[in-house]
């Protein structure tokens, strides 16, 4: 999670194309996770996500990820 959080952070919009599989990806784990220190990274991945990617892709990714009934 470290390094999907550098890339967002460093390559910005570069990265645009690729929320579909990161995004997806990190919301599940969160939502699996039990441990507190893996919430907090993939919360700072999800964030750098947020800011370096289109909002209208992004949002249509956790809409999709949410509603999905098979995680």
């Amino acid at each position: 999670m470290n390094s999907i959080t550098k890339l967002y952070l460093h390559l910005g919009k570069t990265m645009d194309p690729e929320p579909e599989r990161t995004g997806r990806a990190l919301l599940l784990k969160l939502a699996q996770s039990t441990c507190a220190l893996v919430d907090q990274q993939a919360n700072l991945s999800l964030a750098s996500l947020m800011q370096g990617c289109n909002p209208g892709r992004v949002m249509t990714i956790l809409l999709n990820t949410g509603l999905s009934e098979d995680p």
